[in-house]
């Protein structure tokens, strides 16, 4: 009996000796956003900026932000903690920022990093910055009467859920750089009169930013590359299409444009790769939506003013798509996924793609029915 109390006394010793510190709740820094970029003087440096949440109910403020500078993520986590009076612990990480130094470097090894961390979750968002982003989070954080995390957080997620971003966490971000054939897209964030905005998304080649489109143009990816529930999308048509079955003049623009808004968006599509030696793919598209905004008054009760509406917007889109393509071709990035077809029939190396993905073709087939035109916002 003595030598199996001794045995569990040894066991209940070791359980202890490995268990984490506790410290008092009023003592933590709960970190709730990152940013990161690489140091100016020394380009082998990277600068973390922290804002973390506080529970002093004596604080001025629940925010609270310090900024380090290391060879590696964790070693600057150390070193902010030398120059805060909290333990600082990333226990409610909701949003990574990334600045241009380094996104344009490469930001895998961060990822990775984030990725091995048990006390990270990987529904947090990535984000890239236009500018330095201890900058953006500086001044975030100084014009921000809520908490910045939070804020950030939302600002992305709100416009997640209501599919005018495509979702960016960094689940998403991993499962795109590891796929062969398919590339990650990240929102843009900038400060636009003292608060954050997301104006574009920024284009990653594996984990290098090397291009930005706008949010616009962004809708167009996961149109081609998913579906859409409640989107919305403006489309500008030229107004001499329409000529013969305008109503009245109602709008004074001096734009020779038919300005008209499409809400409650539902899409469907389909990608097939129809022949392995010219790399060409044709994609069928077929979106409803309900018209909420027309600049002129039109016949719409007319059968066929409203098809003609309808073959304009798909021409248009349709249009949109292909200066998007060709965008991406220029870039050599392919976020919609393209490879990913080509790699399920014949497997390919994501450099064999690389090399495929410039001269690859689409044909794209795109139908659009309006639906309820008879309500107008």
């Amino acid at each position: 009996m003595p030598k199996l109390h001794y045995a569990s006394l040894c066991f209940i010793f070791i359980l202890l000796a490995g268990c984490a510190p506790a410290y008092p709740i009023e003592k933590l820094g709960v970190i709730n956003t990152i940013g990161v970029d690489i140091n100016q003087e020394n380009e082998e440096m990277l600068d973390s900026t922290y804002v973390f949440f506080q529970f002093d109910p004596n604080a001025n403020s629940p925010n609270e932000l310090v900024s380090s500078t290391a060879k590696t993520i964790k070693g600057a986590r150390e070193r902010a903690n030398l120059k805060s009076n909290f333990r600082l612990v990333p226990g409610k990480l909701r949003v990574q920022l990334f600045g241009p130094s380094i996104a344009e470097q490469g930001i895998f090894s961060i990822l990775d990093t984030l990725s091995r961390d048990a006390k990270i979750t990987d529904t947090m968002y990535l984000a890239a910055a236009d500018s330095s982003a201890g900058d953006i989070l500086s001044q975030v954080f100084q014009n921000s009467t809520t908490n910045v995390g939070t804020h950030l957080y939302q600002l992305i997620d709100t416009n997640v859920e209501q599919e005018i971003l495509i979702r960016t966490t960094l689940r998403d971000f991993m499962h795109k750089y590891f796929d062969v054939g398919s590339d990650p897209v990240l929102p843009l964030l900038s400060v636009k009169d003292q608060m954050p905005s997301i104006t574009k998304m920024a284009l990653f080649q594996d984990d290098r930013q090397v291009g930005e489109i706008s949010t616009e143009e962004g809708f167009f990816i996961k149109l081609l590359s998913g579906k859409y529930q409640t989107g919305r999308i403006e489309v500008d048509l030229p107004i001499e299409k329409f000529e013969s079955v305008r109503e009245t003049e109602t709008d004074n623009r001096k734009e020779e444009s038919l300005f008209l808004a499409l809400s409650e968006l539902r899409s469907r599509n389909k990608i097939k790769l129809v022949s392995k030696e010219e790399v060409k793919f044709k994609s069928e598209v077929k979106i409803e939506a309900r018209l909420v905004e027309l600049s002129e008054q039109l016949t719409l009760d007319d059968e066929k003013t409203l098809h003609k509406l309808e073959d304009e917007i798909a021409k248009n889109l349709k249009q949109q798509i292909n200066n998007l393509m060709a965008k991406f071709k220029e870039l050599n990035v392919d976020p919609i996924g393209f490879g990913e077809i080509y790699n399920t029939k014949h497997p390919i190396t994501k450099k064999e793609w690389r090399a495929k993905f410039p001269e690859m073709k689409l044909d794209i087939d795109l139908k659009v029915k309006i639906l309820r035109h008879g309500i107008i916002e």
